[in-house]
């Protein structure tokens, strides 16, 4: 959950899968805290700053589902090279042309 100002958050489940590399297991979506869904029974972790901003929020969600959080925990580049290696050792690479990048909220207003 990272804070997406406007009183949302960017918030999206992800799962470590069997070769240690995390996959969403929900769709990222842009949301209000309360308007988050838990989609299944399994123990949590939250991570980034949706949850120091939203904590009351976000923790209410997951009742006992929710083993700790860390408001302060992002991803870093050497994240993305673990998610890029196995696609380069696999030679499942797309040329920089096709890349594109997801975005999750369409409309910004300015005040």
């Amino acid at each position: 959950a990272i804070d997406a100002r406007m009183q949302e958050i960017y918030w999206g489940l992800f799962k470590k899968n069997d070769a240690g590399i995390m996959e969403a297991v929900s769709e990222e979506v842009v949301c209000a805290a309360n308007d988050v869904k838990l989609i299944s029974d399994e123990i949590w972790f939250g991570a980034g700053s949706g949850w120091d901003t939203y904590s009351d929020e976000l923790s209410s969600k997951f009742d006992s589902n929710l083993s700790g959080s860390d408001g302060k925990l992002f991803p870093s580049a050497i994240d993305v090279l673990a998610l890029a290696k196995p696609v380069y050792l696999e030679n499942k690479m797309i040329s920089v042309e096709q890349a594109s990048p997801v975005y999750l909220r369409n409309k910004v207003t300015h005040n």
